[in-house]
C-alpha cells in the first residue's frame, strides 16, 4: 500500500481571527485547561462564545473531511509533537502559535478514505451510544434484581 500524501494543516484549516463579543461578564470564566488538545466542535456550537485562549479555524471540507482531523487530533502521537511547538513560561501557560498549529503536517487519504473514514467513524460512534445506553440500563437492573431477592420475590 503506498503511504498518503502529506499535507499542512494550514492547507485545510483556515485561521479564523474574529472574537466573540462578550456582553454578560458575569457568566464568563476564564477557562484552566492543562493540555491544549485539538478538536472539532460540533455544529450545534457554531456561534457560542468562545475565549481567545482558543484559536478557531474553519475546516475546508472540499479537501478533508472534518471525522478525518478530528481522527488526526485525538491521535495521542500527534500531541508531544504539538507541545513541541508550544511556548511559555510552564506547562498551565503553554501556548500554541496558531501559525505553529497550520505548519503541522498530516497523512491525507483520498477523498474515497475519507468518506469510508466518516461512514465507520459514524457507526463507531451509534455503537458507543447504545453501549452507554445499555450499560445504564445493566447499571439499573443490579440493584433492582438484589432488592427483589431480598423481599423473597426471586
Amino acid at each position: 500500500m503506498k503511504p498518503w500524501p502529506t499535507v499542512r494543516w494550514g492547507e485545510v484549516l483556515r485561521h479564523r481571527k474574529e472574537f466573540i463579543v462578550i456582553d454578560d461578564l458575569t457568566s464568563y470564566k476564564r477557562p484552566r485547561v492543562q493540555l491544549h488538545v485539538p478538536g472539532i466542535v460540533p455544529p450545534e456550537c457554531e456561534g457560542c462564545v468562545v475565549s481567545p485562549e482558543f484559536p478557531v479555524f474553519e475546516v475546508d471540507e472540499d479537501r478533508v473531511v472534518h471525522e478525518v482531523l478530528d481522527t488526526c487530533f485525538r491521535t495521542p502521537s500527534v500531541w508531544p509533537e504539538l507541545a513541541g511547538e508550544s511556548s511559555g513560561t510552564n506547562v498551565r501557560r503553554r501556548r500554541l502559535n496558531p501559525q505553529d498549529f497550520l505548519d503541522y503536517e498530516m497523512p491525507l487519504p483520498s477523498r474515497g478514505t475519507q468518506m469510508t473514514l466518516r461512514e465507520v467513524r459514524a457507526e463507531v460512534d451509534a455503537l458507543k451510544r447504545l453501549q452507554a445506553e445499555t450499560a445504564a440500563e445493566l447499571a439499573a437492573l443490579l440493584p433492582a434484581l438484589l432488592d427483589r431477592a431480598f423481599k423473597g420475590e426471586l
